[in-house]
């Protein structure tokens, strides 16, 4: 691999390389591949928001209850979810597993009521 000329190139193919050598994703996505359906076991020194990422590479080698387990902390702890999966992908996600009440399918309420939070500068 040659080197970029351009500083900025350059810094960004540094970057990636590190990435990749540092990245624990691809190991997660073969012990999934290979069987493993804890995704406890899989996020384990995952960063909080690559956890997306993993989620959509290993959904289809997890079981439902473990589906339930994981979209909730990939949605929870990443900063910004839907800069790391598209909305569409979560909603299909969010589909599929179902309504669930933390980590078990649930019936949705009727209603719900809505509360906002605001301050003297305006809403939050």
């Amino acid at each position: 691999m040659t080197a970029p000329e351009d500083p900025k190139a350059k810094a960004q193919a540094i970057e990636d390389r590190l990435r990749q050598l540092t990245d624990p994703t691809p190991a997660a996505v073969q012990r999934a591949q290979e069987g493993e359906s804890s995704w406890t076991a899989l996020a384990d020194g995952i960063g909080r928001n690559a956890r997306p990422e993993l989620l959509w590479q290993v959904w289809e080698f997890l079981p439902t209850d473990q589906r339930i387990v994981a979209i909730g902390d990939a949605w929870v702890h990443a900063e910004y979810p839907e800069w790391h999966l598209d909305g569409d992908v979560w909603l299909r996600m969010f589909r599929d597993v179902g309504y669930h009440d933390e980590d078990r399918p649930a019936q949705p309420p009727d209603s719900i009521t809505l509360w906002r939070g605001g301050t003297i500068a305006g809403m939050s």
